[in-house]
């Protein structure tokens, strides 16, 4: 096995990996209460720690391989609903 490379994370990485302020992600990291849920959600999984598994969602990832499978099954006509 290799080895576990360390790394040291900043607030300033975490915030840009959130797409938030850094100041958002320190009320979120400090648990403050008036902070929306969506914004925790995002920060909480905006990086990867070395060492812990993670499990994430690929959004644009997913919808490529539906379109794919309907493509290759025979669907032709796509729609979207909001």
């Amino acid at each position: 096995m290799g080895e576990v490379q360390k790394s040291r994370v900043t607030l300033l990485d975490i915030a840009a990996d959130a797409e938030v302020s850094r100041s958002t992600a320190s009320l979120v990291i400090r648990n403050v209460p008036s902070v929306a849920e969506t914004t925790r959600k995002r920060v909480a999984f905006a990086r990867r720690v070395p060492g812990l598994d993670y499990v994430g969602i690929d959004n644009e990832q997913g919808a490529l391989l539906t379109v794919e499978h309907l493509y290759r099954i025979g669907h032709r006509r796509k729609g979207c609903n909001d």
